[in-house]
């Protein structure tokens, strides 16, 4: 009977998490993981193809959290302004994953040698935020035009993430005034608009 792997491919998945939220994606090595859960770099090889495999991971396990998180909130918010908060409490709780995703692009985690199965995933999951932003502007807005999808994705996505940026990258706390403006905005741009 085979043995029981010591260290789990989420296990790992979750170190190389941190490691970036602390330095960014140049943080991620595959011996700097091996160190951050103690095992061996073989372990992280055997689980990963390579650092091109391991960083998609990061950034697909981020977006994953996020994506969850805020719909299982937002999805069933009647209010633009709740809708819009959702990622605040995300950030609060998911510090490390919203380091990676609000202070990162994307390019820095995906590069030429990432394997097309990675790249997959994630173009599921962006594929999935379209989706989910086009059905809270048919809620919010009575329709899903072009128009009405950019002003939700400005209100409910663009807004709450500039909004994070700075404190993200300062360590800084998530205000409640901070709050308080990201609600207001997303009220104003997805209420008055209805017509």
């Amino acid at each position: 009977m085979p043995r029981a792997a010591a260290f789990s491919k989420d296990e790992i998945a979750a170190a190389a998490v941190e490691l970036a939220a602390a330095g960014g994606p140049g943080n991620v090595t595959m011996q700097g993981v091996a160190a951050a859960v103690g095992a061996p770099s073989g372990s992280i090889y055997h689980r990963f193809a390579g650092r091109p495999e391991l960083l998609a991971t990061v950034w697909a396990r981020c977006l994953d959290d996020f994506q969850l998180f805020w719909w299982d909130k937002a999805g069933c918010a009647q209010d633009p302004g709740d809708a819009a908060v959702v990622t605040l409490a995300w950030a609060r709780k998911r510090r490390a994953c919203a380091k990676v995703l609000l202070v990162n692009s994307p390019r820095e985690f995906l590069s030429d040698d990432t394997p097309e199965a990675a790249r997959n995933v994630i173009r599921e999951l962006q594929q999935r935020s379209t989706e989910r932003l086009v059905e809270l502007a048919e809620r919010f807005l009575c329709r899903c035009d072009t128009e009405a999808v950019e002003r939700t994705v400005f209100a409910l996505a663009t807004v709450p993430m500039a909004t994070l940026r700075g404190p993200l990258l300062a360590d800084a706390p998530i205000t409640r005034c901070a709050e308080a403006l990201v609600r207001e905005t997303a009220a104003c741009l997805l209420s008055r608009s209805r017509s």
